[in-house]
């Protein structure tokens, strides 16, 4: 395996656009000490059992992972800690990103106000960590540090800047959505204007776009530098640190191929078309795409009744 590049972590942004940030709710502190521990040299599995003990949906959660069936145990484990052990140091940590990830886009009652746009945003955020997943399987050789759990996560928040922005000032972000130009209304025809999609309209309301308020937020997390990159760099993978970019292009791919799903998020994309040389980049092709989008579309589609 090759060792994780280092990564430079973004500087401040502009006041206003802090403030942004400040309005979300705080990461919850059971999940900011399960990612302090796992960077940590000196941690076990015992300190992560007493950090995840304080956290019975994050508990829950991991039994579960250990328990199914992928995993071959001949009997239930109910032992946290052996659960950790098996599971291993940054599966854990995955889960804990995932568990806030769904309380940051599924807001309760005190966020009511939130509840709608929220949903339509963790709609497009489970399917596009699914698209991005089946993707990462889909590559020839495994990623060199990356697995397709981590690259599941770094589809999941790569929208969380987005949710800054309607925690910070939602009748800002509403403005921009109605702004935005509906992609079956863009003309065919040769010579038509460029669709304006939200990223404009975030810069000119907020003065910085979604991706890098996103990257911004992983920093103040302490999130694996990963996410950082596959966060601030899904609409423009290929300006990525250079050791970045198959990672950013995949999750740049996985976001077009959850937006073209029925229902899908498109609002931020100047189009949903993937072409041959961004599949190349990740070494995949045309039939691989199809693949994916089949497997993901026969996810998505309701259980029949009976």
């Amino acid at each position: 395996m090759n060792a994780k590049p280092q990564v430079i972590r973004p500087s401040n942004l502009p006041i206003e656009s802090e403030r942004l940030l400040d309005a979300l709710p705080t990461l919850p502190k059971v999940a900011l000490e399960v990612i302090r521990l796992v960077d940590s040299p000196f941690a076990s599995a015992a300190d992560l059992r007493r950090a995840v003990g304080e956290d019975a949906i994050l508990t829950a959660r991991i039994l579960q992972a250990v328990n199914a069936s992928t995993h071959g145990l001949s009997r239930r484990i109910a032992d946290i800690e052996r659960a950790i052990l098996i599971l291993g140091l940054n599966t854990v940590r995955n889960l804990a990103i995932i568990s806030s990830a769904e309380r940051f886009f599924q807001p309760r009652r005190e966020a009511g106000r939130f509840r709608s746009p929220a949903n339509e945003l963790w709609r497009h955020a489970t399917t596009t960590a699914s698209a991005a997943k089946l993707l990462a399987m889909e590559l020839p050789e495994p990623h060199p540090y990356l697995t397709s759990e981590e690259f599941y996560v770094m589809g999941l928040i790569h929208d969380v800047g987005i949710m800054a922005e309607l925690y910070g000032d939602r009748d800002r972000l509403i403005d921009a959505l109605e702004r935005v130009q509906p992609l079956d209304d863009i003309a065919r025809s040769e010579g038509a204007a460029p669709r304006k999609d939200l990223r404009v309209f975030e810069l000119e309301l907020f003065g910085v776009d979604h991706a890098a308020l996103g990257r911004r937020l992983c920093d103040r997390w302490q999130f694996p530098a990963f996410l950082l990159e596959g966060v601030g760099f899904h609409h423009a993978p290929l300006d990525a640190p250079e050791s970045e970019q198959t990672s950013a292009m995949l999750i740049s791919i996985a976001d077009r191929v959850a937006a073209s799903a029925p229902g899908g998020f498109a609002d931020d994309l100047p189009s949903t078309d993937v072409d041959e040389e961004e599949l190349a980049i990740i070494g995949l092709d045309e039939e691989a795409l199809d693949r994916v989008r089949y497997q993901l579309q026969a996810d998505l589609a309701p259980a029949p009744r009976r």
